[in-house]
C-alpha cells in the first residue's frame, strides 16, 4: 500500500521503507520470518540504487546498534549475483519477446515480465545458494572434515530440506541427526 502512496515520490518512498525496516528489526521475528518480510519490504518499496545503497549503511548501523545480523555477508552477496544475473536474463528475455511482437508495447510489456521474472528466479537462486553455503560452513564448524555423501546431499536438497536442517546443526550429535527429518503433523 505504502509503495502505491509513494509512487514517485523517492524520498517519501525511501523514509517509509527505513521506517518498516527498523520496525521489523525492533520485532527481533525469527530470521527466516525477518528474512521474508525483509525481502517482501526490500521488492515492494524499490530505490534507485544511490538510496539502497544509503539503505543498506542504515541497516549495517541497525545491527551494530542491536547486535544482530539477520542478514549476513553471504545472503547479501548472494542475493546481488542472483539479482544481477535475474535482471540480465530477464531483460534479455524480455527484448527478445518485445521485438518478437514488434510492437512498442510488447517490448515495454515483455521487459517488464522478463526482468520481474528474471529477478524472481534470481532472487530464489541466490537465497538457496545462500543456504547451502551456510549449512556446509556450518557443518565444517561443526563437525571438520565432511564425507562426501554429506556435500551430495546439500547440493540436491530443496529450499525446504536447507531450512529444516540448518537448525540440526545446532544440536546434532552426528552427521546423520543433521539430515533427520521429523514429521510434526
Amino acid at each position: 500500500m505504502k509503495a502505491k502512496q509513494t509512487g514517485r515520490d523517492i524520498e517519501d518512498r525511501y523514509a517509509w521503507k527505513l521506517r518498516l525496516i527498523k520496525q521489523l528489526y525492533d520485532r527481533r521475528k525469527p530470521k527466516a520470518e525477518f528474512v521474508a518480510l525483509f525481502n517482501f519490504i526490500d521488492w515492494v518499496l524499490d530505490l534507485p540504487e544511490n538510496l539502497e545503497k544509503r539503505i543498506e549503511r542504515e541497516i549495517l548501523e541497525i545491527e551494530e546498534e542491536m547486535n544482530v545480523d539477520y542478514v549476513s555477508t553471504i545472503e547479501r552477496r548472494a542475493e546481488a549475483r542472483g539479482i544481477a544475473l535475474g535482471e540480465a536474463k530477464g531483460e534479455a528475455r524480455g527484448i527478445a519477446l518485445g521485438e518478437a511482437k514488434g510492437e512498442a508495447r510488447g517490448i515495454a510489456l515483455g521487459e517488464a515480465k522478463g526482468v520481474a521474472r528474471g529477478i524472481a528466479l534470481g532472487e530464489a537462486k541466490g537465497e538457496e545458494k545462500a543456504l547451502r553455503a551456510t549449512l556446509e560452513t556450518l557443518l565444517r564448524a561443526r563437525f571438520d572434515v565432511l564425507p562426501p555423501w554429506t556435500l551430495t546431499r546439500i547440493q540436491e536438497a530443496t529450499v525446504v530440506d536447507l531450512n529444516a536442517w540448518i537448525p540440526n546443526c545446532l544440536l546434532a550429535t552426528s552427521l546423520e541427526d543433521v539430515f533427520e527429518t521429523k514429521d510434526h503433523t
